[in-house]
């Protein structure tokens, strides 16, 4: 999803930007974070924004993507990964490519 969104943005720029390393892709750590400031914003108006108004919309955020729960969280639960997927450098692509395409979820003790 980074290289495709990097392209669509950035076309011009995206070559020199993988070349530059792979500090591109950690945006996707930090985009369910983006996302819940933005859903509060979005209820709560800007001036209604508050840590109160992030921890409440941040109680019900579920970012879901092809079919599988990535990230979520809950008044117990404060880490938001669900799943996760093993990737393998590629000399071939030039890429980091998938193992497979199976997403790994994260098993949780009680």
């Amino acid at each position: 999803m980074a290289k495709t969104l990097l392209y669509r943005y950035h076309a011009g720029e995206a070559e020199s930007i993988m070349r530059e390393g792979v500090g591109y892709l950690t945006m996707a750590a930090f985009y369910p974070m983006f996302d819940i400031i933005s859903k509060t914003v979005s209820s709560a108006g800007p001036e209604g924004f508050t840590s109160q108004a992030l921890y409440e919309t941040a109680q019900d955020y579920s970012l879901v993507i092809d079919g599988i729960e990535l990230a979520s969280y809950s008044d117990v639960k404060r880490d938001g990964v669900e799943a996760f997927k093993m990737y393998r450098a590629s000399v071939e692509e030039e890429d980091l490519m998938p193992v497979d395409n199976q997403w790994i979820p994260v098993v949780r003790e009680p």
